[in-house]
């Protein structure tokens, strides 16, 4: 997940492929509503790097993304606790052991300018 998120991050190299597999998962999904893209403008390949993707793979996002939709009456159960559900230690670990590869340094300073410049 640490490095999905490394590589959404890694614009504009990805902008293209970002973009078309965004397309192609609305076109094969079952909900008619999400087949339906906006007439919005095209996201720009900054507004992919200021998404909210925490640079240690943190579900940090998951627990807003969640109240949203339950406000939205999109949710039809409880959702439990993201600390109950999801294993934020094996994140840290993971974070930490991808800090140690001196080949990843590189990438991580890239992305690390991009995590300042957005404040995540």
């Amino acid at each position: 997940m640490i490095r999905a998120y490394w590589f959404v991050r890694d614009m504009p190299k990805n902008y293209d492929y970002i973009t078309n597999l965004e397309k192609r998962l609305r076109f094969l999904s079952p909900d008619p509503e999400e087949r339906v893209v906006e007439n919005n403008p095209a996201r720009t390949a900054r507004d992919l790097e200021a998404m909210p993707f925490p640079i240690d793979g943190l579900a940090t996002g998951f627990e807003d993304m969640l109240k949203e939709e339950e406000r939205l009456g999109e949710l039809n159960y409880e959702v439990p606790p993201i600390k109950d559900v999801c294993a934020q230690d094996l994140v840290k670990e993971a974070y930490k052991e991808l800090l140690q590869r001196k080949e990843l340094a590189p990438e991580h300073q890239r992305v690390s300018a991009a995590a300042q410049r957005w404040g995540y």
